[in-house]
């Protein structure tokens, strides 16, 4: 991480907000890793720098991948995690959530983030919402103010106790150090396989009003409209598949109430 901090000194951000995502527990059906690459990629943003892993990943759980052609071996690619910047006024940190070391890990990114104008990590979770209905995004903050600024953009705040991601710590740290930080999270559906790409719409929309960006939401908005008309197509060809849906309708019209999720 000492390498990191001299990039950051060479670098002499300034107002510049963060956007995190990682791949795993807090990234259902790649909701929020779509997003964050979505961004990079729609801004043009400039990698300027891949993390070094040492001490964070448990390698027994999430495996190197290994490339190996007619016995030689052509590549191995260990997970990554990549920051991005635009100008000097946004940077998207975009990998694996840390197995291990979690409080090192936060307290080495918050010493070079400590004067961000504001965090923003993205997160999705598997919920009992059908893809018919408005996709909901929760959220937690560090100040009341933030809270209010979500409300106003359609983010649900959230009432949990339980397990959590890193994205918690991350906030727990942020509010003991005055560094607004904000945890957003896209609800999606169990049988979506692969990316829900209504979910990252929404998800991203989101992030474009709290930080003020200015994305293109063309892309994402056609793999959305493909995305529905395949579940359209499998409610109209499968009964027990439309029966489901239908049921998952009800329970969330009358049954719904705030959202309690991993964080």
């Amino acid at each position: 991480m000492n390498n990191l901090r001299l990039l950051f000194r060479k670098l002499k951000l300034q107002n510049f907000n963060v956007i995190i995502a990682f791949s795993g527990w807090p990234d259902a059906n790649q909701v929020a890793t779509y997003s964050a690459k979505y961004i990079i990629d729609n801004l043009k943003m400039e990698k300027i720098k891949e993390i070094p892993l040492d001490g964070f990943y448990n390698f027994s759980l999430n495996r190197p991948v290994v490339n190996i052609e007619q016995g030689v071996i052509k590549e191995y690619k260990l997970p990554k995690n990549e920051l991005y910047k635009l100008n000097n006024d946004l940077l998207v940190l975009v990998g694996e959530e840390p197995h291990t070391n979690w409080f090192t890990y936060v307290d080495a990114f918050l010493q070079i983030l400590s004067k961000a104008n504001q965090i923003c990590l993205l997160g999705s979770l598997i919920d009992k919402i059908p893809h018919t209905v408005e996709t909901l995004i929760s959220g937690v903050a560090t100040t009341t103010k933030l809270i209010n600024k979500m409300k106003e953009n359609g983010i649900q705040p959230v009432n949990y106790v339980g397990p959590s991601s890193i994205h918690s710590l991350f906030l727990h740290e942020c509010a003991k150090r005055d560094i607004l930080a904000l945890s957003i999270w896209a609800h999606t559906q169990e049988y979506i396989n692969g990316v829900d790409f209504k979910a990252a719409h929404k998800l991203l929309k989101v992030v474009n009003n709290m930080l003020n960006l200015n994305i293109d939401f063309s892309k994402v908005k056609i793999e959305e409209n493909k995305l529905q008309k395949w579940l359209n197509e499998m409610m109209n060809k499968d009964k027990s598949f439309s029966e489901f849906i239908n049921q998952l309708e009800s329970e969330y019209k009358f049954s719904r109430e705030k959202p309690g999720y991993i964080m």
